[in-house]
């Protein structure tokens, strides 16, 4: 922040939004809430090394360091992708036996954590407005997705083939609002993406793009498939980190953004170069 202040005469956040920070942010502050998502992303590099150094054992204490640190980081969407990696990570190192016995420690220990932390409660209290049964509850719940979704709809309906374009969704919000008369749950402004990455594909390039994404999808698993024994392991974190931040049942960042679609395909590229080098060893 001080930097952001020498270089250009004001702060990365106005004191207003410091004061309402709700959620560990990282060092980009209050208003560029990804450190959760981007930790969650990139935690199977840290959990594999954990454990190949330590066993069973630096597996644990550093799932636990991360759990911690996301719990009060506060990102719904990162906490789905964290136990995605858990349970993927876990499976062979501990057993099916072992591992549930492990997540449910560590469900209790994040619970416990979290009643400590005002804004966890607040964040599972909004969740749990889904099932109030109001007709904004579901809405409340996700932090205006369900009508941020819906738009996504309109545009698929309105562009099924080449969609509205890349980054196009902000500009097509305001005429596909479900509910304009209704204040948004986010703030002033458009909905700037469908905050789905299927949704995203569709509504801003159309099935052409959802297509090409799906024939990547294939030579991926292709190149897995007939890779060997030596190079999977080698390509094991990074094709888990790329698997749980395009997992399509979850809440997503923007990929048409320099800075999430930079993420991704960074990890596409380390997944690509792992799984595919060749060194002595596997010539041997």
């Amino acid at each position: 922040d001080q930097l952001k202040w020498a270089v250009s005469g004001h702060g990365l956040c106005s004191p207003q939004e410091m004061a309402a920070a709700d959620r560990l942010s990282g060092v980009l502050g209050p208003c560029n809430l990804k450190f959760g998502q981007v930790l969650a992303s990139l935690s199977p590099f840290l959990l594999f090394s954990a454990a190949r150094r330590a066993g069973v054992w630096g597996w644990a204490l550093a799932a636990a360091a991360v759990g911690a640190v996301l719990v009060l980081a506060g990102s719904r969407a990162a906490w789905v992708t964290y136990g995605l990696v858990l349970v993927f990570s876990g499976w062979r190192l501990l057993g099916a036996r072992a591992l549930v016995a492990c997540l449910a420690v560590g469900l209790v220990a994040a619970v416990a954590l979290g009643l400590g932390s005002t804004q966890v409660r607040e964040r599972v209290a909004r969740t749990a407005m889904a099932w109030e049964g109001e007709g904004d509850g579901i809405n409340q719940a996700l932090s205006g997705r369900e009508q941020i979704w819906s738009a996504a709809g309109c545009m698929i309906q309105q562009h099924p083939f080449n969609g509205v374009g890349a980054r196009g969704f902000r500009d097509a919000y305001p005429d596909c609002n479900p509910t304009p008369e209704r204040p948004e749950v986010w703030g002033d402004g458009p909905a700037l993406h469908a905050h789905q990455i299927v949704l995203e594909i569709l509504a801003e390039t159309g099935v052409l793009g959802l297509l090409l994404w799906l024939a990547a999808v294939a030579q991926a698993w292709r190149a897995w498939r007939f890779a060997p024994q030596a190079a999977r392991e080698r390509a094991r974190p990074a094709m888990l980190a790329l698997a749980v931040t395009v997992f399509p049942f979850n809440t997503h960042l923007a990929f048409y953004s320099t800075f999430w679609g930079g993420l991704t395909l960074l990890l596409a590229a380390l997944y690509a170069g792992s799984l595919l080098a060749r060194d002595e060893t596997d010539a041997g």
